[in-house]
């Protein structure tokens, strides 16, 4: 599972935290070290596993899951299998003589070794974070952006302000992504919905402006992946070439040539097309932000320029969305996620 470390980090400690503080209503880190054969700071440091100067090793957490704090046999699995990325030998789940000696022995009895699937471990997390919801607070309250024209800058810059997290980002979508529109089409585009010279046009065109270069530099970095839907892509190619669409037909071709460069030029952009309808249009920025999209503007109605929106800022509900995408890009098939092929498909819709 392409998790980046950062991902991981903050996903264990949660998952280490909650354990040790709601359901083994343990307060005491010592305890917990005590039990697991290990140092109190070592606990501390895997329940603040997101602070990257932390060096973490595979012997330390596997103490913690079974002696500290006595996961499932399933979940000690599931977290592991995580958590391989962090250290560089190939060691990731239980071997069957750790099962016997640090669980069947210990505290589950039943533990027998299994050799699971990454599906069948994504599986497993995701029923750990019901249950942690299930026991949590209620959900964080939620930013709700309207469809008129100042929900449109605020729905901005909440991305924009997303875009500053230092972690991968994907999104699932029935259009071209944002960013494969040239600039001076989308500048043109904003000059056009709010009138040159106006408060409003200038506000917005410096928001987005610094999305566009937050973008450039920070794609160097980081991956970015898409699940995009091929009939919408399509229809909106279509339309476009007809001059159905806010943009001129011209625009939309060069919308197209521009999205075709990007991918052909950044290793750590990749697409996936989608042969299911996109039932929920959602950012994702890591497991640390989500944005649901709920309705586009229609592209021939320049007055409804806002998008409705809601950013979601509780961290459960992202990590649940955070595994539906690994989920569904795992399902999508190999020819579907072949950059060349993307390519072929997207010359065929401006041609």
């Amino acid at each position: 599972m392409p998790f980046h470390e950062r991902e991981v980090r903050a996903l264990i400690s949660l998952l280490l935290r909650f354990r040790r503080e709601k359901e083994l209503g343990e307060r005491s880190q010592s305890a917990i070290a005590r039990r697991a054969g290990i140092s109190q700071a070592r606990v501390s440091n895997w329940e603040q596993a997101a602070n990257p100067d932390y060096t973490l090793g595979r012997e330390s957490l596997k103490r913690l899951l079974t002696f500290g704090l006595h996961f499932p046999y399933e979940e000690v699995d599931a977290i592991l299998w995580l958590a391989c990325s962090l250290w560089r030998d190939d060691k990731d789940v239980l071997t069957p003589g750790e099962v016997k000696d640090f669980l069947e022995s210990v505290y589950d009895h039943s533990a027998v070794f299994q050799r699971r699937s990454p599906q069948e471990y994504e599986q497993i997390l995701t029923k750990i974070l019901k249950r942690i919801e299930e026991k949590s607070r209620p959900a964080s309250p939620l930013t709700i952006f309207s469809a008129a024209p100042s929900g449109r800058l605020d729905f901005e810059r909440a991305l924009l302000e997303m875009e500053y997290t230092e972690q991968p980002k994907m999104s699932v979508t029935n259009l071209p992504p944002f960013f494969s529109r040239p600039w001076e089409i989308e500048e043109r585009w904003h000059r056009q919905v709010f009138g040159a010279d106006t408060k409003e046009y200038h506000d917005m065109v410096q928001v987005v402006k610094q999305r566009y270069d937050w973008w450039e530099s920070w794609i160097e970095r980081y991956p970015y992946r898409v699940i995009g839907e091929r009939t919408g892509i399509e229809r909106y190619f279509a339309e476009g070439r007809q001059g159905k669409a806010m943009l001129k037909p011209s625009d939309v071709r060069a919308q197209g040539e521009r999205w075709i460069k990007l991918l052909q030029r950044h290793d750590n952009y990749a697409f996936a097309v989608s042969d299911a309808l996109v039932l929920m249009k959602y950012i994702l920025f890591g497991i640390s932000h989500l944005m649901l999209v709920v309705s586009e503007p229609r592209q021939d109605d320049p007055a409804r320029s806002g998008i409705e929106a809601i950013r979601i800022a509780d961290p459960l509900l992202t990590l649940r969305f955070r595994l539906e995408f690994e989920q569904t890009w795992q399902n999508i098939p190999e020819e579907n996620k072949d950059k060349e092929r993307i390519i072929e498909w997207l010359r065929v819709q401006i041609s």
